[in-house]
């Protein structure tokens, strides 16, 4: 095993950095000489994929922004190497990468007579580094985008699933060539099948228009979808129904010399065919296997004449084989080679280019916001010491406690959504001011989708049905304090309204989920140390301690099993008004899998990020099966459970 590191960022020109190690959480941080403005992110974070966070800094002359001919400095590539400066019209500058880094992108960029760059600054990739699902997306649309959705026939079951496009006179070929080797396992296998499904399901193959051909190899190679013989849809998807594992080596040479030769007949077939043929070629691979030597020969004929495919690499697993996947691919390789971590990236990847908009019933999915830092996709994003959020964590709910004749307010909480009918919150808030009685549904207001509560549109408002506050709540000591509020109705998932998972109730040894010294994020309307409560929503992050630490904390309360406590002693924290909001914890993936672990429930003193003691959190792992109860459909976090969550 290897520690994940980011190497060193490059110091600007004209600036300095300031940084002490480059592992996983480190922060990189830069500044300008005076005379030059900083432009990029002043802070950047070593992340889980070997890159640093945010765009490379630069100092550009205040007196050149005012008065610039020619190009602005583009910038030093973090590991990278940077030769010219001149940035004039015409002026030319090269890049390379420092050992153990490959360059993505062009090694050579010109400054035009516009002022503009030809190409992008380049990047240098390390062996830790892989795409996010969301980039990959992104990326890959612009080819599925050219590959036209020609047809013979109005097909509207396929049409509203394809890019409804129509490139005249152009047929294309898209073969997908998949490793089935043993080095895939047979559950990730068939999770690139279903890659090649959604990718399929956008070329809509019809008689007259695209098609397809499906190819699997490990100790042979197998043409499963024919592009001339499965000449629809039906016939295609039907065809990879059926598709199996193997298992085996892996004989990538024989799998492209199938593409070779299968090629050649359709290309006899439609030869005088006015349609021109455009071949594509996509494999997808976890990149260990045997992929260069005669594969790469092969490739480099398919790159040729008749054929000149289009090539696309996906690769898989957290430490490919790049440099083989990099010789096979076409140019320019950040438009063909995509490195996913794991195939859980890709059943995401797949279904986002299936539906065309992700799945927003899935539980604690937010590719917006890092689980390193909570911030969106790490770019700069305040809950007592904290910081604004700029778009909703999508669970996040308002509840205000009200006077139904006077709309008066007499309390502000925070709750989140864990299913479509149900919010989870603090029983507290659900009751009088300073009693242990349960206020009527109707003195209960919820808005979904909320950040900045002055916002009127956006947020929507939710009728509360009914409000189950735990039986055995304690107003005094705080012990459960945990309730449940049904809606009238369903909601409608979206961008800004979805669920949190919930925690299992039994965790392996080695769940993060609790652990001490673990970080976990609250968020919530309360104060940040000055005011009661605050109009936008805020985020902190805070550290969690063992049940020693918090019982001598609080010594003079009762510290339960049923409780845990965090942040404090000089951390940001929650405050008054962040009560019923959600403690959450993210395992470090691509996907950004967030889970409810704690409620926020009470603390010490007004002060807030000035207190020295931690906020106790309600445990929700405890109430798992009290939830079940009344949300049998909430749905549990599958990262590192010990059981599935079935409940007698």
């Amino acid at each position: 095993c290897h520690r994940i590191h980011c190497g060193r960022p490059s110091v600007p020109e004209f600036g300095w950095m300031k940084i002490n190690t480059s592992f996983i959480d480190d922060v990189a941080s830069f500044g300008c000489l005076p005379g030059y403005k900083l432009i990029g992110d002043q802070n950047r974070l070593c992340l889980a994929n070997g890159a640093w966070s945010g765009s490379v800094t630069r100092c550009v002359s205040e007196v050149g922004l005012a008065a610039q001919r020619g190009c602005e400095s583009p910038g030093i590539p973090d590991n990278g190497l940077k030769m010219g400066s001149s940035y004039g019209p015409g002026a030319e500058v090269y890049f390379s990468c420092k050992p153990g880094y490959r360059l993505r992108g062009n090694d050579t960029i010109l400054c035009d007579h516009r002022g503009f760059w030809s190409h992008p600054r380049p990047t240098c990739i390390g062996k830790f580094y892989y795409d996010t699902p969301l980039q990959v997306k992104e990326r890959l649309m612009k080819p599925l985008t050219d590959i036209g959705n020609v047809s013979d026939t109005p097909d509207e079951t396929y049409r509203t699933r394809a890019l409804s496009l129509n490139v005249s006179g152009v047929r294309h070929v898209v073969y997908f060539v998949i490793d089935a080797s043993s080095s895939i396992g047979e559950r990730d296998f068939l999770k690139g099948v279903t890659l090649a499904r959604a990718i399929i399901m956008k070329i809509n193959v019809t008689e007259r228009g695209n098609r397809v051909g499906v190819i699997t190899f490990s100790n042979n190679a197998a043409l499963i979808v024919k592009p001339l013989s499965h000449t629809s849809m039906d016939l295609v998807l039907e065809q990879l129904r059926s598709i199996n594992y193997t298992g085996g080596a892996t004989a990538s040479e024989e799998a492209l010399e199938t593409v070779e030769r299968d090629y050649l007949t359709i290309w006899a077939r439609f030869r005088a065919d006015p349609k021109k043929l455009k071949l594509s070629i996509f494999l997808i691979s976890d990149g260990t296997a045997n992929l260069g030597g005669s594969a790469k020969q092969v490739m480099t004929i398919l790159g040729k004449g008749i054929y000149s495919a289009t090539v696309y690499g996906i690769g898989v697993t957290s430490s490919p084989n790049q440099e083989a996947l990099t010789e096979l691919v076409s140019r320019p390789i950040e438009d063909h080679l995509f490195i996913l971590r794991d195939y859980d990236s890709i059943s995401w990847l797949a279904e986002t280019l299936t539906n065309g908009t992700i799945d927003y019933s899935v539980c604690g999915s937010t590719h917006r916001h890092s689980a390193d830092t909570g911030k969106e996709d790490v770019t700069e994003a305040r809950i007592a010491g904290g910081e604004d959020v700029q778009n909703a964590w999508s669970w996040m709910v308002e509840v205000k406690k009200v006077n139904p004749a006077t709309n008066a307010v007499s309390g502000l909480c925070g709750g989140s959504i864990i299913s479509r009918t149900w919010i989870l919150t603090a029983a507290h808030c659900v009751c009088k001011v300073n009693t242990n009685i349960t206020v009527r549904a109707e003195e209960i207001q919820i808005r979904l989708g909320l950040t900045d509560t002055r916002n009127t549109s956006l947020p929507k408002n939710a009728t509360v049905k009914r409000i189950v506050r735990h039986e055995n709540y304690n107003g005094t000591t705080f012990e459960n304090d945990i309730a449940l509020l049904e809606l009238q109705s369903n909601m409608t998932y979206n961008a800004h309204i979805r669920p949190i998972c919930l925690p299992p109730e039994k965790l392996r040894n080695n769940s993060d989920f609790y652990r001490a010294k673990n970080h976990a994020f609250v968020i919530g309307w309360g104060g940040n140390g000055k005011l009661d409560t605050v109009e936008k929503l805020r985020q902190v992050k805070v550290t969690i301690h063992d049940d020693a630490n918090c019982t001598r904390a609080h010594n003079k309360n009762p510290f339960t099993d049923n409780m845990i406590c965090a942040g404090g002693y000089g951390e940001g924290d929650s405050c008054k008004g962040d009560s019923g909001g959600p403690l959450m914890q993210a395992v470090v993936r691509d996907e950004y899998i967030w889970t409810q672990v704690g409620i926020v429930s009470w603390g010490h003193g007004e002060r807030c990020d000035k207190r020295g003691k931690p906020v106790v959190y309600t445990k929700v792992s405890k109430y798992r099966r009290w939830i079940h109860q009344y949300v049998p459909d909430a749905q549990e976090s599958s990262q590192l459970p010990l059981t599935k969550g079935v409940y007698p």
